[in-house]
């Protein structure tokens, strides 16, 4: 799959998980969940659920006459079903039993899906062949691609299960290497808030330079150290990733009416750009992408730029002065204000609930696209 193409995908199942999430209350039944939610998911990977030798429904897969194994959809290759879905109206631990039934009742199955519509979790067989894992290698929420929480890697995963690229021979092997990354991932979080003993020690170990013999006392007395380079290097990766070479921001002249600064003379300030101003900035980009109506507004979302000085952090369409969208401001109490260009007046939620006031981001938009020339 090209860049181009999955960029189109995403895009596309970026639009489902809002309509999902918008019509989530109004399938009140299993039966309306399939129809409203699940089928066009189904639908989106490129299978055809109007086609009954490629989307079965009620799908039989016996041990026996006396033990019957149906799943609720059957996704099916040259005949023989390689993907189980088992929907449900909402998810629990205890439904995974029904799909591995299934799965290992029908020995051409490769990956099984366990779903609400909302909720998706995906098994495969790494541990044992034709026999289904406890755990998912993947598990995602449309909730969350709804309030812009996005990994890349699950989107390369979801693409990776269209008619066009779905490789049943395969998924085994990949589902390892997504485990493996998962788990190192997990690990690295873990000792970013919470650097363990050994972790502390393996580095120590591997510090040019570093002669001391490691022991309880030395561990405990880099640990405060370990956790500042450790959170320093990931905050190094997130402003490399926006064009800064450290951790201190450039800031600009100020020139009334001024574009897009990409060429604009810069001089090294003292200002510090945070992990949540890169995060309201990253935020407010994949969310517009959800909520405009028209090519045209969404190519004008890469002209959306920020600005960040010591007091407070600006995002803007263009131009600082007139395209200004909000200032955003960081409080002792641990919440954030927004001060949108227009009003002026304060709006104060809690860190990571800025869905909420989706529609004065919108609006801003519209007014600076509609306004800057």
């Amino acid at each position: 799959m090209t860049d181009e193409e999955l960029k189109n995908f995403k895009d596309k199942l970026l639009k489902h998980a809002e309509m999902c999430v918008r019509k989530q209350s109004l399938c009140q039944t299993e039966e309306a969940c399939k129809q409203g939610l699940i089928l066009p998911f189904i639908s989106l990977l490129g299978y055809d659920v109007f086609d009954i030798n490629e989307v079965t429904p009620e799908h039989s897969a016996d041990f026996s006459d006396k033990y019957k194994n149906r799943v609720d959809y059957a996704i099916l290759q040259e005949g023989e079903a390689v993907i189980a879905i088992e929907c449900k109206l909402k998810i629990e631990k205890a439904d995974r039993g029904q799909l591995k039934s299934y799965f290992n009742a029908c020995k051409s199955v490769k990956l099984g899906v366990l779903t609400d519509g909302i909720n998706y979790e995906f098994f495969a067989d790494c541990d044992s062949p034709n026999m289904m894992d406890d755990e998912p290698f993947i598990r995602f929420s449309f909730n969350d691609f709804n309030q812009g929480k996005i990994d890349e890697e699950q989107i390369k995963a979801i693409a990776s299960f269209k008619k066009t690229e779905f490789d049943p021979d395969n998924v085994g092997a990949e589902a390892k290497k997504k485990v493996i990354f998962s788990s190192i991932i997990n690990f690295l979080e873990n000792n970013l808030e919470s650097p363990s003993k050994e972790f502390i020690a393996y580095l120590l170990r591997n510090i040019e330079g570093f002669n001391q013999k490691i022991t309880q006392r030395v561990i405990e007395e880099n640990i405060e150290i370990v956790k500042s380079a450790f959170q320093g290097f990931v905050d190094k990766r997130i402003l490399d990733r926006v064009g800064l070479a450290d951790k201190r921001l450039v800031k600009l002249e100020d020139k009334k009416d001024e574009t897009v600064a990409d060429n604009a003379q810069v001089t090294v300030s003292d200002v510090v750009t945070t992990a949540d101003e890169l995060a309201v900035y990253a935020y407010i980009k994949q969310r517009l992408a959800f909520l405009v109506n028209s090519d045209e507004l969404y190519q004008g979302i890469n002209q959306i730029v920020w600005r960040d000085y010591k007091t407070k952090f600006v995002v803007f369409y263009k131009k600082e002065r007139c395209g200004r969208l909000f200032t955003f401001i960081e409080n002792s109490d641990g919440t954030v204000s927004f001060y949108f260009a227009g009003t002026e007046k304060e709006v104060k939620c809690s860190k990571n609930k800025y869905q909420e006031i989706d529609d004065l981001f919108l609006n801003a938009y519209l007014k600076a696209f509609n306004e800057v020339k």
